[in-house]
């Protein structure tokens, strides 16, 4: 598993642990209130004629015997007998009994069968047949709520099966035994029918010399059924009454409920972020895009001085981070357009300007700028303009932010399609060293990385770094993990993520400005 694969889930680790030990209570309080129920078992050997007799009999055999005899065991016969086993036996109702109808002439008797009795169906449903594997052991294990019960059940089943394998092998052994006798007295009728030759010289009769040997041959096949060992059942361990209930188990029911809760919530958290490919917090982009979290902005429309406090905790990072110079150029990006860039930048300008700085919000973004829809002013002149050497001083427009304070804002220009070209001229770094003796700070709003380069040509000719903007609810993880690649193989520095739209459960800035100042929103 990698590391990517671990990151949501850490990331929710505290809601997991907090759903396994809500499941594991739950588990703990429903198995509490179960009945108990008490299990005991019985068990019987099978033993084949065949073996017994001193013939040699292969595993499968054996194990084919075993599982003709657990079928058997589970028949209503073996049922029946049960019952009879039972210390308290109750009145039973017969499986079937025998009506007369009388009709015009002879009467006629019919079988009509019976439902099973409720104690028929209470053990039915209380024993269950399994065989041991490998041995040729067949186990009646009985689950009642009473541990007398599931003793007398189990011992009651075992012992009718032993009977009932001690009769269904005699009333086979009785059916041959019938059958030669019948053929017996067959070939004792058919030699009195032959005449008997009164010299006694004379030669034995070929039909008496038949019928003779073939009752010598019935004979010592009687002897040998008689003789041939049974399939037996012996019972080898009797059941004992239990001592303690198998169920319920509350500590291992709420273990197992944990176990299973924290799977579940494993793969909930996995798909969610497979399928979405958002990062969950500010935490969760800065660790997985190795950048610091410079700012987390939350999405309050109705709290504008929460907002406020995100943008001064923004600009003391930056401050923090490009400390020493006397002026500063800092381009804001991200990897797609609707991260909020625009928003970064102008809000930031603002923060910078109530601390009394000379600060330059610029529209970097030649080729769908914003920044002067938010600010209400009009699209040219602007950069474009400085950059094709139409103006001599920078056509900047003051924008009032409200207390007394106003930012300075560039806009885009005229629209270029060819606007790598513009930045990739010396002119571009020109424009940046005079804002740098004009400003002490200037706030590029650039294009987003994944779409153009010229995100990555403005960074690298003259600014002091890199705002990576990350969107809760827009930004994906690939895409942000690509353009953070090309920034660094382009060895841009990066300052840092702002990490817009947060939540409103993870706002956490305290409510110290007033919401009497204006601040600029998208």
């Amino acid at each position: 598993m990698t590391r990517e694969t671990l990151r949501p889930i850490w990331s929710y680790k505290w809601w997991l642990l907090l759903f396994a030990i809500a499941a594991a209570a739950g588990g703990y309080y429903l198995s509490s209130r179960e009945s108990n129920t008490y299990e005991a078992t019985a068990s019987v050997q099978l033993e084949s004629g065949l073996q017994a007799s001193g013939q040699f009999i292969d595993q499968p055999t054996l194990m084919q015997l075993a599982n003709t005899y657990q079928s058997l065991a589970g028949t209503d016969a073996v049922l029946q007998l049960a019952i009879q086993y039972l210390p308290a036996q109750p009145t039973t109702t017969p499986t079937s009994t025998t009506t007369t109808v009388p009709p015009a002439s002879t009467p006629t008797t019919v079988a009509v069968p019976q439902p099973p009795t409720t104690l028929e169906l209470r053990i039915k449903h209380s024993v269950t047949i399994s065989q041991e594997n490998e041995v040729t052991v067949l186990d009646f294990v009985a689950d009642t709520g009473s541990p007398q019960t599931s003793q007398e059940y189990a011992q009651a089943y075992a012992e009718g099966f032993v009977q009932y394998v001690t009769t269904y092998q005699t009333g086979q052994r009785n059916d041959a035994l019938n059958r030669i006798a019948a053929q017996v007295s067959q070939i004792e009728v058919q030699l009195r029918a032959v005449p008997v030759s009164p010299d006694p010289n004379a030669p034995e009769d070929p039909t008496r010399t038949a019928l003779t040997t073939e009752l010598t041959a019935l004979g010592t096949q009687a002897a040998t059924e008689e003789s041939m060992p049974r399939d037996t059942a012996t019972l080898v361990q009797p059941a004992t009454i239990p001592t303690s209930p198998i169920s319920p188990v509350p500590k291992r029911d709420a273990a197992l409920a944990a176990l299973a809760a924290l799977i579940l919530g494993v793969v909930i958290v996995y798909l969610r972020a497979a399928l979405t490919d958002r990062y969950d917090s500010g935490e969760d982009a800065s660790d997985d895009l190795e950048l610091p979290l410079l700012a987390e902005v939350p999405r309050l429309a109705n709290q504008p001085e929460i907002r406020i406090e995100a943008f001064r905790a923004l600009r003391t990072s930056v401050l923090f981070a490009l400390r020493g110079r006397s002026s500063m150029v800092v381009l804001v990006t991200s990897a797609e357009e609707v991260a909020g860039k625009t928003f970064v930048t102008i809000n930031l300008a603002t923060s910078l300007a109530l601390e009394g700085r000379k600060v330059l919000a610029a529209d970097a973004d030649l080729r769908r700028p914003t920044l002067h829809k938010v600010t209400d002013i009009p699209i040219s002149p602007g950069l474009a303009n400085i950059l094709h050497g139409w103006f001599a001083e920078l056509p900047a427009r003051v924008v009032p932010v409200g207390g007394g304070v106003a930012v300075d804002v560039m806009p885009a220009g005229l629209l270029n399609r060819e606007a790598s070209e513009l930045f990739s001229r010396e002119r571009i770094e020109t424009v940046i060293a005079g804002l740098r003796e004009q400003y002490e700070a200037v706030i590029f709003d650039s294009p987003p990385v994944g779409a153009v380069v010229d995100a990555a040509i403005i960074a690298g000719r003259g600014t002091d770094g890199v705002l990576f903007v990350v969107n809760a609810h827009r930004t994906h993880k690939r895409d942000a993990r690509r353009a953070v690649q090309t920034l660094r193989a382009l060895e841009i520095p990066l300052l840092g993520i702002v990490y817009n739209g947060s939540s409103a459960r993870r706002a956490r800035y305290p409510q110290r400005y007033a919401a009497r100042r204006r601040w600029i929103r998208t």
